[in-house]
Parts: structure tokens; sequence; C-alpha cells
């Protein structure tokens, strides 16, 4: 790990860590750095940042509570924002959403009561999520461009909410509470023949080894009508690369994504409780897992053979069984927070 002006980036300067809490004023982060850890900027003081064209992905909560930022330019390229990477940045006004990115994962701007101008690109964004711009008190009006498809409960309580221009021809979703708690006069234009579309809710367990063999690669963002994931589900799928674990899924089943060594990039929502025995055994590919503070077991040798595992961060309150982490990297951290 390096240490450049109170911030600590990876050996190799391509992964920002931490930011010294105390960081104050502008701050401009040097090109070639790719991505930023969740919370990386947490509570900091700083009132602006100049992203890099490298950047490629932003953790959750990364700059979240960072109450005196007052701009903010995501730089085209960005593949990754995280969950409440913005929450409650109270003084930013202005957004640009570029085309490269095409998730805005939910609760992202959150209680950023000043944002009043939002400019998404067009073509690219493809789902807003749940609560995404909840709370932006001062925004008064967005266009939905026409590559939007999915759309959770994302404007909730924007109450200046005036205008909205939806230039897809139809977006998964309910109107009735997309917009609930917005301006009483709120205009929606929406383009000729749109509609809305509500959600299926299909599968709700993915069973025993359903996904045990894929081809090709293979990145998923399981929808939150999911519920169970059973043991061995995933078991020796070399194409998944990602997966993100919705808050329904209350615990990972014992062996679901053991053996899945191209895994490098897993996200486990807030809402999930436990993690069974040999869930992501020898997951060669993960270095990093940020836990989120509901999970409150780690089972016996859960991660265990994960070679390359250098970071964990969990709750203080996570019990952890034996062996869960035995064969990792010996370079691996394990960080508690609160």
């Amino acid at each position: 790990m390096q240490k450049i002006n109170d911030i600590a980036f990876s050996d190799d300067l391509r992964i920002l860590i931490k930011c010294h809490s105390d960081k104050k004023g502008s701050i401009i982060i040097p090109e070639g750095v790719m991505g930023i850890r969740g919370e990386a900027f947490f509570g900091c003081s700083i009132e602006s940042i100049t992203l890099p064209s490298t950047i490629q992905r932003i953790g959750n909560k990364a700059f979240a509570h960072c109450e005196n930022l007052k701009s903010i330019e995501l730089p085209e390229g960005l593949q990754y924002l995280g969950e409440k990477a913005f929450e409650h940045c109270a003084s930013l006004s202005s957004v640009i959403v570029p085309s490269s990115l095409e998730e805005l994962q939910n609760g992202v701007f959150a209680y950023c009561w000043a944002l009043k101008k939002v400019t998404i690109s067009d073509p690219g964004l493809k789902s807003i999520g749940y609560r995404c711009f909840y709370n932006c008190w001062s925004m008064e009006e967005i266009v939905i461009p026409s590559s939007v498809t999915a759309m959770g409960i994302a404007f909730r309580d924007c109450w200046e909410l005036k205008k909205v221009v939806i230039k897809s021809k139809k977006i998964q979703g309910n109107e009735d509470i997309i917009f609930k708690g917005c301006c009483p006069n709120l205009i929606i234009e929406k383009a000729p023949d749109f509609k809305w579309i509500r959600k299926k809710r299909g599968l709700k367990v993915i069973k025993k080894k359903k996904f045990a063999k894929t081809d090709g690669e293979l990145k998923l963002w399981l929808p939150e009508h999911i519920v169970r994931i059973d043991e061995f589900a995933f078991y020796k799928n070399i194409g998944l690369i990602e997966i993100s674990i919705p808050c329904t899924v209350k615990k990972i089943s014992p062996f679901a994504f053991a053996g899945c060594t191209s895994l490098s990039i897993l996200t486990i929502k807030e809402g999930v409780e436990k993690i069974e025995k040999f869930a992501f055994h020898g997951c060669i590919n993960l270095t990093s897992v940020v836990l989120p503070s509901s999970i409150k077991e780690i089972g016996m040798a859960a991660f265990a053979g994960c070679t390359s595992l250098k970071r964990v961060t969990l709750s203080k309150r996570t019990q952890i069984e034996e062996n869960a982490f035995l064969g990792t990297s010996k370079e691996l951290s394990i960080i508690f927070r609160r």
C-alpha cells in the first residue's frame, strides 16, 4: 500500500483505498487509477474532486456523507457506480451520468438535497435503481433517455419535481410509486406509444446446480424477487465473473459458489444475514470482499481456498466460524467497521 497526500492507494496505484477523514478542499485523483473502494471518502469534508479518465469502478458509499462536496464529473469509461455512492452529499448541485454507465444502483444520490441538475447521456443508461434520487428536494426536471428500460422507486419524495420527459418506448416499473411524493402538478411527457411494464414475479429460488454449467462468461445481478439460493447452485461454474446477491436472499447456502474460479466481483446487498459453510470455497480470483453490516455469521471455511483474497471488510458484530478464511492470501487483512 502506498500513501500520497493522506490518500492510501494499492501498491500499483490502480486502486484508491482510503482517504483520511480530515481531508478538505479539492482533490485530483491521478490518471491510471481504475477503482475507488467502498467508503473510501466516507464523511470527508472535500468540496470538489477530479476523477481520472481511467476510472472504471466506484464502490458502495464511496463518497457518502461528503456534505461539502459541490460538484463531481463522472468520466466516460465509468462502468460501475456502487449503491449509495453519493448518499447524503447535501451540497452536490449537479451531475452528468456518462453513456458508459448502464445502471444507477440503489440510493446512489439519495438525500442529495441540493441536487438540481441531472444530465443522463442518451443512449447509455438502462436502469435506475430503488430510491436512486430519494429526497432530492431541489430537482425540478429530468429527462429519462431512450435507453432506460427499468426503473425502481427512483424519485420518491422529490418534492419540487415538476416535469419528467420519458424518451423510452417502454419501462419496467410502476408510475404510481416511482413518482410518489413529487410535486402534485407533476407533468410527465412520454414518447408516443409509451408503456409501463409491470414486473413479473417469476423465479424465486435458484435450485441446486441450476447454474453449475453455463457457456461463456456470466455476469448476474439477481433481482429482489429471488429469496433463496440452494446448495451447489453455481458449483464450479468457471464462467461466472460477477454476482450481485439481493437483500431478499437471507442466507447463502453451503457450496453455493464453491469452485467458481473466475468470480472476481462479489456484491452482497444489505439485508443478507448469513454466509454458510464452504459458500465461496476455492474462488481463487476474489481479491476483495465488502460484507454488509447485516451479515450475522460467516460459516466454516466459507472463503477457504480463496488464494487471492487480500481484503475483507465486515461488521464487528459478525460471528466468524472456524477456518472461515483458511488458505487465503498471506497478505489478507480483515477490516472491522462499527
